[in-house]
């Protein structure tokens, strides 16, 4: 019998299903090791998730999607469409939709971006921390 090593790592998750959350993140980052990282992570809080490669795809992907959209986490520095571009184009369709911009260049965190509910996260961060900010601007 083989021993699972998640069980004796982190006992108090081995069997701990996430909750389920009604709450639907489009994660968009063109480095595909962070956005894959951050979508798992945000799985496991029990987001529904969707992730887009670059601004362009997010744009399809919130065209395609008649399911509300509860936050777009953005990375600010991406080629062609950046995050503050994508955020106000999204926000134009979906001005329910809260803002969370990420990156680890702290001096692009803001340019003026329409309504309230706009948040910044510097890269590095953990999934706890980045719950915790999501819970902040959904709560």
């Amino acid at each position: 019998m083989g021993i699972n090593p998640s069980e004796h790592l982190f006992p108090d998750q081995a069997h701990e299903a996430p909750v389920q959350r009604p709450e639907t993140i489009l994660v968009v980052d063109d480095d595909d090791i962070v956005r894959r990282v951050v979508a798992r992570g945000l799985l496991k809080y029990g987001y529904h998730v969707l992730e887009a490669e670059d601004g362009e795809s997010a744009l399809k992907i919130s065209a395609e999607n008649s399911r509300p959209i509860d936050i777009l986490l953005t990375d600010v520095a991406m080629r062609g469409i950046n995050g503050h571009q994508l955020a106000q184009l999204l926000f134009s369709s979906r001005p329910e939709m809260k803002i969370l911009l990420m990156s680890g260049y702290p001096e692009y965190t803001f340019a003026p971006l329409p309504g309230p509910g706009v948040a910044f996260i510097e890269k590095t961060f953990t999934i706890e921390e980045l719950n915790g900010k999501i819970r902040e601007l959904l709560d």
